[in-house]
């Protein structure tokens, strides 16, 4: 008796667990369905307050438009407030306010009203009686626009004008055996959002929109669900029976497997515990777990089947499993660089690659068929490539040896518009897009003597010493070196070397 009390508690826990779990279950509707305030409030000298009661309505109701106005100034005005409703509600001009006037084409409503200064009020209240429903817009938009002493204000509030929801019907299966994944679904028509809540028959009562559940234990049970939206709810029953028979049923974890790669195989029978399993993978290799894992040593197509059995009988599942294998790649890279020289790195593949991802053993990555890689410092670099497809990744490696090198200067060439390289204004420079730039004045020519550098400096970081220098000489702050200024500079290199900008 204490063992099955223990089984049925594993199985409500296990039920519980799957709400949350399984796919298919659509948890976006646990939330509360959406309110419409119906309300707009403006404040200032002149405090404007509007509300519909209530904010939501369905043909044949009538919705009551309360508008008031509170002067908190010491002069008298004389605002105008403009209206836009809904084109489904309609107005009752018989019941209009005073300096009041109503476009019925256009759904407009304008009030002219005077307000006395020092607390002076205005109001008035106007039925709107809903005449129809745009099921597919069930929200709707009333607009207020308030204009006084120049100036003007404009805000909005949503309205919810609609039906109530119809369940069409319930999509349950008529049997199910006990611990099998069950998806509930529901046929609704009618505007939205929808709020579902389903009572399972034994006690359980499930928010969620077209839950995934499990029942412990084998029975008869009416399952029923109500839908609500703004307006109303609708209600629909259906029975199912869980019995204890078995039903054998599987998944994987992974559908794009590689040879070597543990596999998990999850197993979503059911029926009356205690259920013996037994897999075959295909490939000789079998299992008695409930949730086995292996390894496919070969690539290729198997057939994977699950069997189960308890005291009321026999289930199988089968299914199929493609096993691919990483890409055949391989590499050429120059052993030997030198720093501040674009290193050439080409890497290939058979026609199963989807990306080459490159590790160049000074903390950056590259990635491409073909790259190039810049280093600042001489050393020796261990350098990855990665070719990847869809069962995996093949990696190669290869040494590099950085020398010391020497700085380069690339000078870029000014064009005329016409395509040709042309003459300047003696003394004009060029900046790198060939806008020609008048000289600027100095009072004795400018000279930059060459600066004692220490041992492996890189390309880039020369020039960052070089332009501080200049600017201190101009009385300049300095430059501050960041992280990102010297990977522009760097790159800049790579970029000029890249499209064989070089002398």
């Amino acid at each position: 008796m204490k063992n099955r009390d223990l089984k049925n508690i594993f199985f409500l826990w296990l039920g519980m667990l799957l709400f949350l779990m399984l796919p298919g279950a659509d948890s976006s509707s646990a939330a509360p369905l959406a309110t419409y305030p119906g309300k707009i409030h403006m404040d200032g000298p002149l405090q404007f307050d509007l509300k519909v009661t209530p904010p939501v309505g369905t043909p044949g109701d009538t919705l009551l438009l309360e508008l008031s106005l509170i002067n908190l100034d010491q002069v008298t005005y004389t605002p105008e407030i403009n209206l836009q409703l809904p084109g489904n509600l309609a107005v009752n001009t018989a019941v209009l306010p005073s300096g009041a006037t109503a476009n019925l084409q256009a759904h407009q409503l304008s009030w002219f009203p005077v307000i006395s200064a020092n607390g002076g009020t205005q109001q008035f209240t106007l039925p709107l009686r809903v005449e129809t429903a745009d099921i597919a817009r069930p929200e709707q938009t009333l607009t207020a626009v308030l204009r006084f002493d120049g100036k003007e204000r404009q805000e909005s509030t949503t309205l919810w004008i609609g039906i109530p929801p119809q369940v069409n019907g319930l999509v349950i299966p008529a049997q199910a055996s006990v611990g099998l994944p069950v998806q509930l679904r529901a046929d609704l028509s009618g505007p939205g959002p929808f709020a579902q809540s389903w009572q399972l028959g034994d006690g359980r009562q499930v928010d969620v929109s077209n839950p995934v559940v499990v029942y412990p234990a084998a029975g008869v049970f009416d399952i029923s669900l109500t839908a609500n939206n703004a307006i109303g709810a609708h209600t629909a029953t259906q029975r199912i029976t869980i019995v204890p028979h078995p039903t054998a049923q599987f998944r994987v974890d992974d559908a794009m497997l590689g040879v070597g790669q543990n596999v998990t195989f999850i197993n979503e029978s059911g029926g009356q515990q205690p259920i013996a399993y037994l897999w075959d993978f295909g490939d000789g290799a079998t299992s008695t777990d409930a949730n086995p894992s292996h390894q496919y040593t070969a690539p290729g197509s198997y057939q994977v089947s699950l069997t189960i059995e308890n005291t009321y009988g026999r289930s199988q599942a089968f299914g199929s499993l493609t096993v691919g294998q990483p890409p055949a790649a391989d590499m050429v890279i120059d052993e030997q660089a030198t720093t501040g020289q674009p290193l050439r790195a080409q890497a290939t593949g058979d026609e199963t690659v989807t990306a080459f991802r490159w590790e160049m053993g000074d903390g950056r990555a590259e990635e491409g068929a073909q790259i190039f890689h810049t280093y600042s410092r001489p050393g020796d670099y261990y350098v990855t490539m990665t070719a990847v497809n869809d069962y995996g990744g093949t990696e190669l490696s290869r040494w590099v040896h950085v020398e010391p090198g020497i700085m380069s200067v690339y000078l870029p060439l000014a064009l005329k518009g016409g395509g040709g390289a042309g003459m300047v204004t003696p003394g004009a420079s060029l900046d790198p897009l060939g806008i020609v730039l008048e000289p600027v004045d100095l009072d004795a020519p400018f000279v930059m003597t060459p600066l004692e550098l220490p041992a492996g400096t890189s390309p880039a970081e020369q020039l960052f010493i070089y332009i501080n220098e200049a600017r201190r000489q101009f009385e300049l702050a300095p430059l501050n070196l960041v992280p990102q200024l010297s990977a522009a500079a760097q790159e800049h290199t790579v970029d000029m070397a890249r499209f064989a900008y070089t002398g």
